[in-house]
C-alpha cells in the first residue's frame, strides 16, 4: 500500500465522511430550528375590523349651531324617500344607515364603496359601518361624520393588510426556496458518503 492509498484511506475518506455527516446533520437541523422561529412569522394575524370607538375617537369634536327660535318661517327640507335596502345583490343596508344615504348620489357612492371589497366582506363593512355610526350618534358625533371616517379606516386596514399578505408570501417563498437549497445540499453530502462507501469497498476487493 502506497503512501497516497494510506493517507486517502485513514484520513481524506474519513475526514470526507464526518464532514459529510456533520453537514446533513446540520442542515437537517437548520430546516427545523428554522421552521419553528419563524412559523409565527409565517401567518397572518393582522385583522381589517374597524371598532366603532375608533370611528368615535378619529372624529373631531362636533360643532352645535345654535337652533332657531321658535316660530320662525324656517322650512324644514322634505324627506327624501327610503332607499332600497338591497343595494347589492344579497348585501342588506342596515336601518340606521338608510337615512344617510336616501339620495341617489350617495346610494352611487356606497355602491363604488362595496364594489371594491371581496364579496365575503361587503356585508360585514356595512354592518360595521352601522355599529360605529350608532356608537358616534350617541356620543353626540354627526353620522355621516362616522360613515366617512369608518371608510377611511376601514380601507386604509385592507390596504394593510394587503401590504402584510404580501411581505407574508415573500417571507414563505423565501424560507421555501432556503429550505428546498438545504435538502440539495443534504442530497449532495448523501451521495458523497455513497460514492465513498463504494470506492472503499472497492478497494477493499482489489485488495
Amino acid at each position: 500500500m502506497s503512501f497516497t492509498d494510506a493517507f486517502e484511506r485513514r484520513f481524506l475518506f474519513v475526514l470526507t465522511r464526518g464532514l459529510a455527516l456533520l453537514f446533513i446533520f446540520g442542515l437537517l437541523a437548520a430546516i427545523v430550528v428554522g421552521g419553528i422561529m419563524v412559523s409565527d412569522k409565517l401567518t397572518l394575524k393582522d385583522s381589517t375590523a374597524v371598532s366603532p370607538q375608533e370611528v368615535v375617537d378619529a372624529i373631531k369634536p362636533p360643532v352645535y349651531e345654535e337652533p332657531p327660535p321658535q316660530g320662525s318661517d324656517t322650512a324644514s327640507p322634505t324627506p327624501s324617500p327610503p332607499p332600497d335596502p338591497a343595494i347589492l345583490p344579497g348585501i342588506k343596508l342596515p336601518f340606521v344607515l338608510q337615512k344617510h344615504f336616501n339620495a341617489p348620489e350617495r346610494i352611487q357612492t356606497l355602491r363604488d364603496w362595496l364594489e371594491a371589497l371581496p364579496n365575503g366582506q361587503r356585508q360585514v363593512f356595512l354592518d360595521e359601518m352601522a355599529a360605529a355610526v350608532t356608537e358616534a350618534e350617541k356620543a353626540g358625533a354627526e353620522g355621516l361624520d362616522a360613515v366617512n371616517q369608518y371608510k377611511a379606516l376601514k380601507f386604509d386596514k385592507i390596504k394593510q393588510e394587503e401590504a402584510a399578505s404580501a411581505a407574508l408570501l415573500t417571507a414563505r417563498l423565501t424560507y421555501a426556496g432556503a429550505a428546498f437549497g438545504a435538502v440539495l445540499l443534504i442530497a449532495l453530502f448523501s451521495l458523497i458518503l455513497v460514492l465513498l462507501a463504494i470506492e472503499r469497498n472497492t478497494r477493499r476487493g482489489q485488495a
